[in-house]
This record gives C-alpha cells, structure tokens and sequence, in this order.
C-alpha cells in the first residue's frame, strides 16, 4: 500500500487552525497564523532541514525562534512575544 505524501509544516498548522475558526473571531484567526508564519519562516531561515513536526526541538527550534523574537527590530512589546509564543505552543498540542 502507497504512503499518501508527507504534509508540509504549513499544512500540518493550517489543519490545526481551520476547524477553531468557525468558532473563534476572525481576528484571533488571524493572529493564529500571524504567529505560525512568524515561526516557520524562522525555520526556513534558521533550520531549513526541519520539515517535520517530530524533528523540532526545544533547543534548537523553539529557544532559537524565542530569541529571534526578543532581538528583532522594532522590537516586539513583551505581550506580543507572548501571545504569540502562546498562540504557536497550542497549536503543537
């Protein structure tokens, strides 16, 4: 029996995301995928090998994307450091 393709990391979040936005408002919808673009496009750049949710780690991947959100500039106000942290941390779930 043939294995169906493997989803990218976009998709895997997108799945995650579709079935929550017919209850919540489309502005935390929005934020939602703000925050998971924000977070694998840090991989792209910074790990591009990481294709797979079973191969992100605490440290490397999450660690590193938390300290490319401290340091970037404008810099982000704390709370949305966090809420967006948060946001991507529920999503893995």
């Amino acid at each position: 029996m043939t294995r169906p393709p493997a989803r990218t990391l976009e998709e895997i979040f997108e799945s995650q995301i579709r079935p929550r936005a017919t209850v919540l408002k489309p502005r935390t919808v929005y934020r939602y995928r703000l925050s998971i673009r924000s977070f694998l496009a840090y991989l792209r750049t910074a790990h591009p090998k990481v294709t797979r949710l079973s191969q992100l780690r605490r440290d490397p991947h999450i660690l590193g994307w938390l300290r490319s959100l401290y340091e970037r500039q404008p810099r982000l106000a704390n709370k949305s450091r966090s809420e967006g942290v948060s946001l991507v941390a529920r999503r893995r779930s």
